[in-house]
């Protein structure tokens, strides 16, 4: 008998060895893979660009990578539920979806559904925006027939996916995280561009593909002399990042802007640049809503409501 129990307490200790020796290990190795993950925002939670109560938000590619998984089976799960929400939305407010039209849906992380819809009579470049609460009752409407561009941009612009993108020279990738515009400098007139994707003339002006330059905060060429922070600063000087203000800016197309205001007093409080990274902005995200060309039409006939 007491073989037996000296037999027990060994092996007893040795698998509470084993224990605490796998929640050490195990410990130990997700705090290096923390340590090396890296942070960088994403459209997983959309946030709106030019919203004054904008938070950036960052991820780590661990927990970036759960949440996509996460949401691919949640989307899967409540397919038929988003149709009919959508389907509810149309049959309640019938007016704004007369003929053919095109349909942008996405749902907020606090339950809030945003809707922005493209019919056949909406003036060209514009579009209806609605905002429905967790319940489903109406938030915020705005109708294509009711508003301007300067409006759609203070309400519509999202954060694209920022992507890591490979070092080529002579070009410089920048990505803005959260609010603001790049200050692009024409024949003396100034521009507001969201695309980063810039050129390093032969005496270090940054450069867009158009032959324009970027400027500072002083409005004079950014010269390109060593790295940049993440506020979008070399040692000698800090990028112009701009959030217009209304009646600053002259809407131009989804991706451009003519800005009419004053550098200083339009600059980003507290910018964020992402080095040799790139938003993606040609379909849901940019300055003014989603491309429209890029989406098919609404089938109308998922909600019966072919008849008008």
């Amino acid at each position: 008998m007491k073989k037996y129990r000296k037999k027990s307490f060994i092996i007893f200790l040795i698998v509470l060895f084993s224990f605490s020796y796998y929640k050490i290990n195990k410990k130990a190795v997700n705090s290096t893979a923390a340590s090396k993950a890296e942070l960088f925002p994403s459209k997983a939670h959309n946030l709106p660009l030019q919203s004054s109560s904008l938070t950036r938000k960052t991820f780590s590619i661990i927990e970036l990578n759960s949440q996509t998984l996460k949401s691919e089976v949640k989307n899967r799960e409540t397919a038929t539920d988003e149709n009919s929400k959508i389907c509810y939305l149309i049959k309640k407010k019938r007016s704004l979806f007369k003929g053919r039209f095109k349909l942008w849906k996405h749902e907020t992380p606090d339950g809030e559904i945003i809707f922005m819809i493209k019919s056949q009579d909406c003036p060209q470049e514009l579009f209806t925006y609605i905002v429905l609460d967790f319940k489903g009752d109406m938030k915020e409407l705005i109708d294509c027939h009711n508003t301007s561009t300067e409006e759609l941009v203070f309400r519509t612009g999202f954060q694209g996916d920022i992507k890591e993108t490979k070092l080529v020279q002579n070009q410089l990738n920048l990505a803005i995280s959260g609010d603001g515009l790049f200050l692009e400098k024409c024949q003396d007139k100034f521009y507001l561009i969201r695309r980063g994707n810039f050129f390093i003339s032969s005496d270090k002006i940054l450069m867009t593909s158009k032959g324009c330059t970027i400027v500072d905060q002083n409005g004079k060429n950014f010269i390109i002399s060593n790295k940049l922070d993440n506020k979008g600063c070399s040692s000698s000087q800090c990028l112009a990042l701009i959030q217009p203000q209304p009646g600053e800016f002259k809407f131009l197309n989804r991706n451009r802007l003519r800005f009419l205001g004053n550098i200083e007093d339009s600059l980003v409080d507290s910018p964020y640049i992402f080095t040799n990274y790139l938003e993606e902005i040609d379909k849901d995200a940019g300055i003014i809503g989603p491309n429209f060309n890029q989406i098919p039409e609404f089938d109308k006939n998922s909600c019966g409501l072919n008849y008008f």
